[in-house]
């Protein structure tokens, strides 16, 4: 899946709906950031000064992230956390890991080997805001996931739902609430 240009935003190719944010929630956004950039430069300007350096000035990710120029490149999004107890991940792992995402892939990379996460043997069971309901980009979301290969399984992948969309880009799955895939009762599929 090799992009021609920059410009082609995630939210355009995603089967799933993700809806535009709120303005006034874009503007409380940039006006967090600034606030902790501001808060950063007010440390770390004493400190360089004196020698040390606080830390690094956090970066901003883009609200509408797009797709990167080389499918090699890992996406631009707050990466999905995945926790379960399926073989792939290892031994029964308590915490979640991240899941990198590429134009064409999804990979965790818990020690020492690089995992690609086996989308074609993953089922979507279930849906499930956290927090907020809508399916704006940075909305908060769980999906409780199930491995044809180990029925017994269970996985929660979390995060935001750009980054849950991609993934379901990438596994083919239908939307939640969409028909064929259940979501928890009072969660609608659409809005």
């Amino acid at each position: 899946m090799a992009r021609s240009e920059r410009s082609v935003r995630m939210d355009e190719v995603v089967a799933w709906n993700v809806q535009r944010m709120p303005r006034i929630r874009v503007l409380g956004l940039r006006l967090w950031h600034l606030l902790k950039w501001v808060a950063v430069i007010a440390v770390n300007i004493p400190l360089a000064i004196g020698g040390d350096s606080a830390g690094d000035i956090p970066r901003r990710r883009p609200i509408r992230p797009r797709l990167p120029h080389d499918v090699r490149e890992p996406l631009d999004v707050e990466p999905p956390l995945v926790g379960g107890d399926v073989t792939w991940l290892g031994n029964r792992w308590t915490n979640k890991h991240p899941i990198t995402l590429y134009a064409d892939k999804a990979e965790i990379a818990p020690l020492t080997k690089v995992i690609d996460v086996p989308l074609e043997h993953l089922r979507l069971l279930r849906a499930v805001p956290s927090g907020r309901t809508g399916r704006d980009p940075r909305a908060p979301w769980s999906l409780d996931v199930a491995d044809a290969r180990e029925p017994r399984a269970s996985i929660t992948i979390t995060g935001e739902w750009i980054s849950l969309a991609w993934l379901g880009h990438l596994a083919g799955w239908p939307e939640p609430g969409s028909a064929g895939t259940p979501t928890l009762p009072g969660v609608r599929g659409s809005h």
